[in-house]
Order: C-alpha cells, then structure tokens, then sequence
C-alpha cells in the first residue's frame, strides 16, 4: 500500500487469486528422413519452398520431401524437420589456410560445394569475400565459373549452381574473427572455423570441398538418432526422432519411410506413449492390394493412427507420377482441421490436396473390412465430384474409449494444456485457498472448451467436472506435498455412421 500523505485516489494492483489456462498448440509436425544435403540439427520449416533449399530435392525411394510438401499443401503451417545420415557418412571440407570450410552436413552431395575466396570488394586488405554455390548433379567442366559474375553469366560454358550465397567484408583481426564466423553460420551450405590463429585465407578460385563419402545405408539407429558430433559445430547435437522428442511444440509424428526401417513404427509408438504429448501418424506398406490380408495394427495405440492405401502424386523435379505414403497429407489435413475448427473436430471427410490418384481402389467392401480394425482409408469420390477423402478416423486401438483420434487427441490436448497452465502451483501452499484457485482455473478452461463444442451436454456440469479438496486428497498427500485435483469429461465424438429413416407420407398418416 503507498503511503498515503495527500487526500485522492490511491490504486494498487492485487494478484488476481486465478490464473487463466491457455490452450496448447496441436498443429505442428515432426518427421525425420534422408534428404540430399542439409544440417543434421533439428530445423523448423514453414514452407515447402524453405524445406527444399534447405535439404534438396526428394531421394528415390524415401519419402521425407514428398511428405513435407504434402503437409504444406493440406494446410500445415510448421515443421521440423530432422535429417538422417548414415554414422559412417563423412563431411567434405576444404582448409583455406587459417580458416577450416565444412560442408553443412555429411554425405556425398558435400564434394558438389564450390568456394571461391576473393579480396573484398571493399578493397580492404583486411577483409575478404566468400562465394559458395552448390551443383546438385556436379559441373561438367574442370571447374565452374563465379556465379556472382554478371559477366560469367553471360558466357555460353556457363553453369547455374542450384544454391549459392556471397559473403562480402569478412575479416580477421580482433572482433572481426567472431563476426566472420557469425556471417558464414547464416549458411545453408557451409560451417567455417578456424584452425590456429585467425588469419587471412588464401585466395582461392574456384575450390571444391572434399571427402564425402555416403558410407553404410542408413538404418534403425541413424533413424531413432541420438547425441552425434558433427563437424564444424562445437558440440554434439541430438538427431533423428531423439532430437524431436526434445522439442516441445511438436504434437504430431509422422515416418514416411517407416517401411524401409524395419522397427521404426514400434519405437515411434513408444515415444508417443512415453511422452504423452504427441500423435503418431502411419501407413499400411506400399503394394499390399487384398484389403482383406491387412491386419490389425501391431501392437495396438491409442497414440496413433494408420492409413491406406499410398496416394500418386507429381514430383516436384521431373513432374512424373509417383506413388508415396500419404502420411503428410494426413498430417497436413490433421494441422488444417485443429487450426480451423479445432482439435475435437475429426480429420476426416476431407479432400487431399495434391492427390491425383490411388495405388489401389478402395470399394466400401474394402473399407467394411478395415475400418472395425483400425485401419483409416482415403477413398477415391471422383465419380461424384467429391475428390480423392481421407475417409476414417480410427485410433490403432480397439479400446471403446479411445477408438477415436479427435477423442485420444483432445484429451491430449486438454492434458497439456492444464499441465502447463497450473504449474505456476508448485510449492505454492498446499492448502483449501489454492485448491480452489486451481479448480476454479481449470473450470473456467473447461468451460471454454465446452463452449467450442468439444465437450457433450446442454450444461457444463454434464460435460465436465473438476474436483480438488479433502475428498481427492488424504492429510498424507498434504503432508507429503501432493495435490490432487481429479478431472471428468464427456468428449463429443464423431457421427461416424449417419443413419436416416425414411419412410412414406400417405394422406391419412400424421
């Protein structure tokens, strides 16, 4: 309270005794897979258009770049991305005198990086300048010509490097050697650090970097990932699907090249159930046709779901149709419908953008036969100028109560977003004031919730309830820090089967 010396009005701010929930973000994709170049940290891309500067153009036979495109075109908004490479692949690099160039990730695509080393265009003596082009398919010729030149572009022997950057007034002494190493790290090509003493590299013009190699086919461990030294980073950097478990925005998973990584589903869906916080999304393999021979997902989730059949769709290089999992569509359509009408809200009954046509046909015989087993198709209606529809929304579960994806990803989504929202309560007295602050936050949340339709009833007490008092807690969960607030709530679930009755009016019916 100010002192109070003069008459007027005196203001002061009171905490307020309850502390608003806000909900979680659910929209936001996790994949990991082999690209043909790019860094092995974890990176967000919020376009198709950033993911293929970054990491090129899709491999045959892996599926990450398809995937991504096809989150992007169903209406996602942010990825992560994590690149695989074999533990055996090695990094090109070339040294230029006191400063070391490394290629921004292992593999062969590393030896098709070009620098050219020049004076400044400032004409200091104490600076430099550093080109960096990348050739997707190699040069033809000994060597290629600046691509900074408008000159050079003119030359009929000219070739377009397929990414190249210029970093101009670099330097050496004091300072300057940090902020030449802060410049080149804006890189989506190179990492640079010296070696010794900084100093002035030698020019060079142009140079290749060296000692790629692709080493083994990566496998389940590149895959699931892990702490991994990479060079020209100082420290280990976590990869593969153990990089996306730490990050925290990620809600859904998804494996594009599950089925070349024997293994892999089965320890997505541990991580899914081990973290709680996010939804694996899977495919039948590619080429099974006889709806009949799939079986039930192996082992059962609640955390997950699977489609078939694979959808055709066009390269993004060479135009041609291919055939891919459709696991980003599914994904993408998974961010669209969270974002527009909410998580409780099936993603189903939704036409794949970018899909032109099926591996197989799905007959409804088909879909009678698969979706009492969990297993989600995307049906052609093009007859009916419906589109190629994600058709189901089934859990990999059997269980009654989780069966449904909105309903398993909902309380997900109501999960988190309470675990976030009262964590301002720990070691905050464990006593009837902050128990009813807690159950008063969480009931307002709730309540919002319902509102949105989320929840069933024609009242908040029959959607919901919240309880945290003597009845949920015992004097020793009080005296050993614990308090208990127990949570109910009745989630809508999707008309998955519509039933009309229909039958004749004659003239004397009522």
């Amino acid at each position: 309270m100010p002192s109070i010396r003069l008459p007027g009005v005196y203001i002061r701010e009171i905490p307020a005794s309850q502390r608003p929930i806000v909900g979680v973000g659910t929209d936001k994709l996790g994949m990991a897979g082999e690209s043909e170049r790019g860094p092995l940290q974890i990176r967000a891309v919020t376009s198709y258009a950033e993911y293929r500067r970054l990491y090129g153009d899709p491999l045959p036979d892996r599926y990450l770049g398809h995937a991504v495109q096809g989150f992007f075109d169903n209406g996602g908004r942010g990825c992560f991305v994590a690149r695989v490479a074999s533990r055996t692949a090695t990094t090109a690099m070339l040294d230029t005198g006191p400063l070391r160039i490394t290629a921004i990730g292992p593999g062969v695509s590393g030896n098709n990086i070009w620098v050219w080393v020049t004076d400044s265009n400032a004409a200091d003596p104490q600076r430099f300048r550093i080109v960096v082009a990348y050739y997707r398919d190699g040069v033809a010729a000994a060597a290629p010509l600046d691509p900074t030149s408008a000159a050079n572009r003119s030359l009929p022997g000219f070739e377009a490097p397929t990414e190249f950057e210029d970093f101009d007034s670099l330097g050496f002494t004091g300072n300057d050697a940090a902020v030449t190493l802060t410049a080149l790290a804006r890189s989506i090509l190179i990492r640079a650090e010296w070696h010794g003493t900084p100093g002035r590299p030698g020019n060079t013009g142009p140079a290749a970097l060296a000692g790629a190699l692709s080493g083994n086919p990566a496998d389940i461990h590149d895959y699931i990932g892990g702490d991994r030294a990479v060079a020209g980073i100082g420290g280990p950097v976590t990869t593969g699907y153990e990089g996306l478990a730490t990050v925290d925005e990620i809600a859904l998973l998804a494996a594009p090249d599950e089925h070349a990584v024997p293994g892999l589903r089965e320890h997505l869906q541990k991580q899914c159930t081990r973290a709680g916080d996010r939804f694996g999304i899977f495919s039948v393999a590619g080429g099974q046709r006889d709806a009949a021979a799939i079986s039930e997902p192996h082992p059962p989730s609640t955390m997950g779901a699977v489609y078939w059949p694979w959808i055709q769709v066009r390269h993004p290089s060479d135009n041609t149709m291919i055939t891919i999992p459709p696991v980003g569509h599914v994904a993408g359509i998974f961010a669209h419908t969270d974002t527009t009408r909410g998580v409780h809200k099936a993603p189903a009954n939704v036409v794949v953008q970018g899909a032109l046509d099926l591996e197989f046909s799905v007959t409804a015989e088909d879909q009678d036969l698969l979706n009492p087993r969990g297993v989600n198709v995307v049906r052609d209606f093009r007859g009916s100028n419906r589109g190629i529809r994600l058709w189901g929304a089934r859990t990999m579960s059997s269980d009654p109560e989780w069966k449904y994806v909105s309903v398993r990803r909902l309380a997900i989504y109501l999960r988190e977003s309470i675990d976030k929202g009262t964590r301002w309560a720990v070691f905050e007295p464990n006593a009837p004031a902050l128990w009813e602050s807690i159950g008063k936050s969480i009931e307002n949340f709730l309540h919002s919730v319902w509102r949105d339709g989320a929840l069933q009833g024609a009242q908040p007490e029959q959607a919901f309830f919240v309880r945290c008092d003597h009845t949920t807690m015992t004097q020793d969960d009080i005296d050993s820090g614990r308090l208990i607030c127990e949570i109910g709530i009745a989630p809508v679930k999707p008309a998955e089967f519509v039933i009309l009755g229909i039958r004749q009016k004659t003239a004397d019916s009522r």
